[in-house]
């Protein structure tokens, strides 16, 4: 390669040129993709997983334990792409509407990082260890029990994503981030969030909460992968 070679390719791409544009068009396809494939793991839980819904959580997730292995995937999927297309809503608002996404995020984001890890899997291993179904109901209370896993936990995470996912929704529909229908969307879902974290609004309005996320991410993420250069 000659000097006139490597210069030609130094525009390109060290200093905003074809490199960097096609590096952003990817960053930003990809980015749309986690954020439909985030909500769309919660919505195929409710379709797919067989213990959701039951009267009996434990004896329901033993009984499935020999496919179990194959939906914790479902489960890893969602604690991979959560936080991520959460934070790529903020993102879309945040080129308008700075302070509602900064918010949402704030409200929304640590929620969504699992750090009490999924009671399926103990139930799970609690099973593979010949643990009494009993018992692991007693495991469960006890976790459960803890000041910072129940009541604080809770609020600071179930509450608090509920609320964000409102304060992400107005900024939707306040900003250029989607179709305002997408605002709508989300700002319903985090109202119905809100009662559901204290009432129990049953298996279908759980399951329709995430659709509506469904929906309003995906409509963020139609113009996320459309946008142009940021100004």
């Amino acid at each position: 390669m000659d000097h006139r070679q490597a210069a030609s390719v130094e525009e390109a791409t060290g200093s905003g040129g074809f490199g960097d544009d096609a590096i952003r068009t990817a960053g930003r396809r990809l980015l749309a993709v986690i954020m439909i494939v985030g909500p769309l793991t919660q919505v195929a839980a409710f379709l797919v997983l067989p213990w959701i819904g039951s009267d009996d959580y434990v004896s329901a997730v033993r009984a499935s334990a020999d496919t179990y292995p194959n939906y914790a995937w479902l489960g890893l999927a969602g604690a991979l792409t959560l936080a991520p297309a959460t934070i790529g809503v903020g993102l879309a608002v945040s080129r308008t509407r700075p302070g509602w996404a900064l918010a949402g995020l704030i409200l929304t984001v640590p929620g969504l990082l699992n750090p009490d890890g999924n009671p399926d899997d103990l139930i799970y291993a609690a099973n593979s260890a010949d643990v009494p179904a009993d018992t692991t109901r007693t495991m469960l209370d006890q976790l459960a029990a803890l000041p910072a896993f129940g009541p604080v936990g809770f609020y600071a995470f179930a509450v608090a994503f509920a609320l964000g996912g409102v304060v992400l929704g107005i900024g939707i529909i306040r900003s250029d981030a989607a179709p305002r229908w997408a605002g709508a969307a989300l700002l319903v879902a985090g109202l119905l969030g809100l009662a559901a974290s204290f009432i129990d609004l049953g298996l279908v309005v759980s399951a329709g909460i995430w659709t509506l996320v469904l929906v309003s991410f995906t409509g963020c993420a139609i113009r996320t992968a459309h946008a142009g250069h940021p100004s």
